[in-house]
């Protein structure tokens, strides 16, 4: 509990900042060149993805069916390599943070997919409702959903 506890305030307190600093980002990704900009700490979008990952890939990995269990190791190698290449818009960084910012989407809507398919369509719906009300920022609403849909859902069966 306690893991997933500290990667809900890491995953809320960096997106209270941002949003009171910067309003609605695009993307969590644009959060780096957002803080690069205004105090050239762009390395908190890093610590964000790296030790959020990192706290939740053994709970997430440990409460998975085993039918599902290699989903959450890619939805957050995907995650964690985001992180990692937080100046994306440079040209060897590209690449690899589109491709595994994709991936972890992917990854993680098969899990929820196959693990819940309520909560699956109910994000479906919240996506695709932001898509339509929000287009400019959508992309940030996304990411929210699909984390605190997992953090809770995390937070639920271990409660």
């Amino acid at each position: 509990i306690y893991l997933v506890a500290i990667s809900l305030f890491i995953y809320i307190s960096y997106n209270i900042y941002v949003i009171r600093r910067f309003g609605i980002p695009r993307s969590l990704s644009q959060t780096s060149y957002l803080l690069l900009n205004y105090n050239k700490k762009f390395y908190f979008f890093s610590f964000l993805c790296i030790s959020v990952g990192v706290l939740l890939w053994p709970v997430w990995c440990g409460l998975s069916p085993k039918e599902v269990s290699k989903l959450p190791a890619l939805a957050l190698g995907g995650f964690i390599l985001s992180g990692l290449t937080p100046l994306f818009h440079r040209s060897l960084e590209k690449p690899i943070h589109y491709i595994s910012s994709v991936l972890t989407f992917v990854f993680f809507s098969i899990w929820i997919l196959m693990v819940n398919t309520v909560l699956f369509v109910i994000d479906a719906i919240m996506i695709g409702t932001f898509f339509v009300l929000h287009r400019e920022c959508y992309v940030y609403h996304a990411e929210n959903i699909i984390a605190f849909t997992l953090m809770f859902y995390l937070l639920y069966i271990l409660v």
